[in-house]
């Protein structure tokens, strides 16, 4: 990982306006108790930020783990992986049921 994101400004404003959409879509709780919403605010935080993995673990590694690892998620893209945390979350989105 470089120290410098691989994203352009256009990529990140797209990533962190559809994080901000999700994040009132996606139920507020995973099946297994976790806070999705804190889950998907912390990802918005560490690419809003441009966060350093030294900063990232500072800040939600004494923290729940899945809050840990959602951010560690949105740092991976940032840097360099292909696929951003809103493509995980928009498969939560619950669909409303026709009547």
């Amino acid at each position: 990982m470089t120290d410098t994101a691989d994203r352009t400004a256009a990529e990140i404003e797209t990533e962190l306006h559809a994080l901000n959409g999700l994040r009132n879509q996606v139920p507020p709780t995973s099946a297994f108790g976790d806070d999705n919403h804190e889950a998907i605010t912390a990802q918005i935080r560490v690419i809003r930020e441009g966060m350093t993995y030294e900063k990232l673990v500072a800040e939600y590694e004494e923290g729940n783990a899945e809050i840990f690892n959602a951010a560690l998620n949105a740092l991976g893209w940032l840097y360099d992986d292909d696929t951003p945390p809103s493509d995980w979350w928009a498969a939560l989105v619950e669909e409303p049921v026709a009547a």
